[in-house]
């Protein structure tokens, strides 16, 4: 391949993925309040709050204290009918060092409520010079894929699905599969699922 060639290529890729910027699709504060009717399923839920119930009202603290301490954004969103495609990349506050993370998905919203979401990918830790590729990357993939199979098993770019974890469209939270190796947990005590503000390491 020519330089010539590489350098178009690298043009419209890059060209493909501006038709992905939330600013097209969304203002501000369409977006701010996009974020915050989704905290409560990209966020950790309160304490001793049941999965059924961390989207009341009264946990609304919680995940703007999250949202701050995070600074969580939408990087990239495609909207196909009722469904909404996105990208949301967060600051690993677990971290010492400046590291993200990003969810991958699609959700379904009526009044303005999460009526369906699937998280198709969790990254891993990710510093700032490699956000950008991969979420450009995933994201590509599970527009016109609808999914991101051929990457799970990757943890360099894939943390969760894996073996031990898969999302629970149904009950719209990540929990153990049949074959977990964290499942022997179950039968000692209550186990959180595995949330966004969480150390993996």
């Amino acid at each position: 391949m020519n330089r010539i060639t590489f350098l178009s290529l690298i043009v419209l890729f890059a060209s493909a993925c501006s038709n992905y910027s939330p600013n097209r699709l969304l203002n501000p504060e369409e977006l701010k309040e996009l974020t915050m009717t989704m905290a409560p399923y990209l966020y950790k839920k309160p304490d001793h709050v049941a999965f059924e119930d961390r989207t009341k009202p009264e946990n609304e603290r919680h995940y703007r204290e999250l949202q701050h301490a995070c600074q969580g954004k939408f990087t990239h969103l495609k909207k196909q009918g009722d469904t909404l495609y996105f990208n949301f990349m967060y600051t690993d506050i677990s971290s010492l060092y400046e590291h993200y993370k990003s969810f991958g998905g699609k959700v379904v919203l009526k009044d303005k409520e999460v009526s369906y979401i699937n998280l198709y990918y969790h990254t891993p830790r990710m510093e700032p010079k490699d956000t950008n590729k991969v979420n450009d990357l995933l994201f590509g993939k599970l527009v016109r894929n609808g999914n991101v199979d051929e990457h799970i098993g990757n943890r360099e770019l894939i943390h969760t699905p894996n073996d031990d974890f898969y999302y629970d469209t149904e009950n719209k939270h990540w929990d153990y599969t049949p074959n977990s190796s964290w499942n022997f947990l179950k039968e000692v005590k209550e186990v959180e699922m595995p949330e966004l503000i969480e150390s993996e390491e």
